[in-house]
């Protein structure tokens, strides 16, 4: 795992088995990475091979999911052999290097930038504790954080879903309070909390725990912090968001 700038190499040294060597890299939440390639050497015809992929994987699981990544599969993994591949920008705050390299002397240079993202929407945080306000920032999309360590989590509050379905009375401004069954309600947009990892890195896989909409942003008020508050393995925090807000 790494999550500073800078540049990082490596050679094979001696003749092996094939064998998956792995880069890990994490950004802050607010971050994104850009990785170019300074030197390569990495030959297909002695079965050699390097892999480039926009988020993370892990067992043919992918973060971010390919619903929430506004690429296709084919285009955020992909595979380099004899040509250099061309740089890579992420469209959130991690990325992964797989590769195989087999002759003494053979490797490769890479160079890593984070820099700033003003608008997260996919993110695997860095830190076991922290504080986040999670937006659309007026984008039709759906977004995902995700915490691979054991949380307790607090909902502070929150303005999701105070447009309807067409058909449906909007109620939700004037009830101020959280919602479950959002769908059954009416209510197109909802944030989904779920824990899987580490069996599951992709949240399409991940157990549901709560599915909520509303409108309320006093915690004491309304009770959020005991009502929605658990201890789970991990946590996967996805909001889908139609309304611009």
């Amino acid at each position: 795992m790494r999550d500073k700038n800078g540049i990082y190499y490596y050679k094979a040294t001696e003749s092996h088995q094939p064998t998956v060597c792995m880069l890990f890299l994490q950004g802050d939440p607010d971050q994104l990475i850009e990785v170019e390639f300074k030197s390569f050497d990495i030959s297909c015809s002695d079965g050699e091979l390097i892999s480039l992929v926009d988020g993370w994987e892990q067992q043919g699981q992918y973060f971010p999911a390919e619903e929430d990544h506004s690429l296709p599969l084919a285009e955020r993994h992909r595979l380099y052999c004899d040509d250099k591949p061309s740089k890579l920008v992420t469209h959130q705050n991690v990325a992964m290097i797989h590769w195989i390299i087999l002759k003494p002397g053979q490797g490769f240079s890479i160079n890593v930038r984070f820099f700033y993202n003003p608008k997260p929407c996919n993110v695997i945080s860095k830190e076991p504790a922290g504080r986040y306000t999670l937006s659309n920032y007026g984008h039709e999309k759906n977004c995902t954080f995700t915490v691979i360590y054991p949380v307790n989590i607090k909902l502070l509050g929150m303005v999701v879903g105070t447009k309807l379905m067409p058909g449906v009375s909007r109620q939700m401004e004037t009830e101020n309070r959280i919602l479950r069954e959002c769908e059954k309600r009416g209510y197109r947009d909802w944030v989904e909390i779920k824990s899987g990892y580490p069996d599951s890195l992709d949240p399409t896989f991940m157990t549901s725990f709560w599915k909520l909409c509303g409108y309320a942003l006093d915690p004491k008020k309304h009770e959020l912090s005991s009502t929605l508050r658990h201890i789970i393995c991990a946590a996967s925090i996805k909001w889908r968001l139609r309304e611009l807000c």
